[in-house]
């Protein structure tokens, strides 16, 4: 079996300025389509967009999509399954002890709240720069008295609603539910931003292939993709390797 997870935004499509623009890059899509008719391999795209959000932008047969980081995930065959609802009561319990102070934090500014359940978004929206730099500092603060993983880009702020929770915890989750073993089964993971990072490295802890695309972060032992055309290219040749 071999496994290839895929960012969504910034990844396999070109980072849009309006993020409900968003859309798979048509190279990306040919290339899932091609691995995704092989019976060994399994494509996984994973964002922190809720599934609703994801399953839009995604028309690839065959492809697992998990959203919010991996909280929920749905099947090829359009079954959804939560990775987490033994955490329910701890996620209803952090929402009810934090979330009204988020949105007395931020209520009336301009800015647009993303509510995923699992995890709660804040967009720059029609704000000014001088404005958002301080409600993400605020919302930054906010997590981490709260203990919570939070991921800052230039325009939003995404937080996870349950405490010790980043991408590769949703990843580990998905190879349980499936029985598979990341030792054995070859792994590729190809990301681009902070969210991605913690994936990355569980990546190559099981001695998967790791990729970065463009210059957000850096990655010691990562493979570096300039962009989406660079990153097909790369892919391209690794699914060529039996």
């Amino acid at each position: 079996m071999r496994l290839w997870f895929f960012n969504f935004d910034g990844t396999i499509s070109e980072k849009a300025t309006d993020r409900t623009a968003a859309r798979l890059d048509s190279a990306c899509d040919a290339l899932l389509r091609n691995i995704s008719e092989k019976s060994s391999d399994q494509v996984v795209i994973i964002s922190n967009r809720s599934i609703d959000d994801i399953s839009e932008r995604i028309n690839v047969p065959g492809v697992i999509l998990g959203g919010c980081n991996g909280m929920e995930w749905q099947l090829p065959s359009g079954c959804r399954i939560g990775a987490f609802r033994d955490h329910e009561d701890n996620l209803i319990r952090m929402r009810t002890e934090t979330v009204s102070e988020l949105y007395e934090m931020i209520s009336g500014q301009g800015f647009e709240i993303e509510d995923k359940l699992w995890s709660i978004a804040v967009h720059s929206g029609d704000a000014d720069c001088g404005m958002w730099r301080k409600i993400r500092k605020k919302v930054s603060l906010w997590a981490i008295k709260h203990d919570l993983t939070f991921y800052c880009g230039p325009d939003e702020i995404d937080v996870q609603m349950i405490r010790g929770f980043n991408r590769s915890v949703g990843i580990n989750c998905l190879v349980r539910q499936f029985n598979i073993d990341p030792n054995t089964d070859s792994v590729v993971y190809a990301g681009h931003d902070e969210s991605d990072s913690a994936a990355l490295w569980w990546t190559m802890f099981f001695g998967g292939t790791a990729i970065v695309v463009g210059k957000k972060i850096s990655v010691p032992g990562a493979f570096h993709a300039k962009g989406c055309s660079h990153l097909v290219a790369m892919i391209g040749a690794l699914a060529l390797v039996s």
